[in-house]
């Protein structure tokens, strides 16, 4: 599944807006609440440029190589056609 952004966003927009309302609560100054929202933001875009980033794996399928035993040094070495 690749990253979704706008989801991301909103399921950030929605914890942050829950924590700004309990700093509110708790009777800390806007400004120190606008400068962690703003902080955190920075990290959430960083976030999001490495997951944008990041290949998904899940469409790769690994394949099996049939491996095969050799017996004999002359198996090992090329002949000379």
């Amino acid at each position: 599944m690749s990253y979704n952004k706008a989801q991301a966003e909103k399921k950030w927009l929605k914890w942050k807006n829950a924590e700004e309302q309990q700093l509110r609560e708790m009777g800390v100054d806007e400004e120190i609440i606008q400068r962690l929202h703003t902080y955190d933001w920075e990290v959430f875009k960083s976030d999001r440029r490495y997951y944008e980033k990041l290949s998904d794996t899940s469409l790769y399928s690994v394949t099996e190589e049939k491996s095969r035993s050799l017996y004999t040094v002359q198996e090992l070495i090329p002949s000379r056609a």
